[in-house]
């Protein structure tokens, strides 16, 4: 008792003086004042919980490319999800796009994504990231595709919107023809006055490229017009200098 009532008067002075014997009162007010100490040293050290502990998670279940005339298609599938808020699309090393995820699901999802800045004959990668609210990556899966030409793919005229757009000095205009014919393409200034033709001749089925360059011509709105069989359409393009 003597070794004992010394090393408390060490600790908890203020409970002791000189004078005063160990009794068992006050062995009970110190027993307490130790375990009120142990129980906030041990809150103290304990590491806190946040809102950015919560789990994160995505269960792919596929994740595939297609290659198609001038585009790629990208399809992709979950089994469950967690705290995810959107997927981010890498392209060849650069982010394209992002996809809005379904942040808390247990059952299966879908997606998809169309890739239309893509040129014929070449191939791309494309990685699969997911992102929570805080910015965390996790990442899914790398597919690889190559879109391809097919001239009976086409099925209706169309005048594609120009690539880049605005650009400067070059651009490119696709058109899709149904069938063969003698296919008119020319560009026009704002003031109506032909500035360019770019074709002017027979064509076959399928899909065609022209290319534009406006290096000697003054920055502005121009417009491109289509004329095949009974087919016309215009569209506009922006040359900034």
């Amino acid at each position: 008792m003597g070794l004992t009532c010394a090393l408390l008067f060490y600790v908890f002075p203020d409970y002791l003086i000189p004078q005063q014997t160990c009794t068992g009162e006050l062995m009970k007010k110190i027993f307490v004042s130790l375990l009120c100490v142990l129980g906030t040293m041990s809150l103290l050290l304990a590491s806190p919980t946040t809102d950015n502990d919560k789990s994160f998670s995505v269960e792919l279940l596929s994740f595939t490319a297609s290659g198609q005339n001038r585009q790629v298609t990208l399809h992709w599938s979950t089994a469950s999800e967690s705290n995810t808020d959107y997927f981010e699309i890498v392209r060849n090393g650069i982010v394209r796009d992002a996809v809005d995820a379904s942040g808390e699901s247990a059952s299966t999802r879908s997606y998809s994504w169309i890739d239309r800045e893509v040129q014929n004959d070449l191939t791309y990668e494309y990685i699969l990231v997911s992102v929570d609210p805080d910015g965390a990556r996790q990442t899914l899966g790398s597919v690889e595709a190559t879109p391809a030409f097919d001239a009976y793919a086409v099925t209706e005229y169309s005048l594609h919107q120009n690539y880049p757009n605005p650009f400067n000095p070059t651009t490119t205009i696709t058109v899709d023809l149904a069938e063969a014919g003698f296919a008119s393409l020319r560009v026009f200034n704002l003031l109506g006055q032909e500035v360019r033709s770019l074709i002017n001749n027979y064509l076959p089925r399928g899909s065609h490229i022209a290319l534009f360059d406006g290096t000697n011509l003054p920055s502005g709105v121009y417009i491109y017009q289509l004329d095949v069989n009974n087919f016309s359409a215009q569209r506009k393009m922006i040359l900034m200098k």
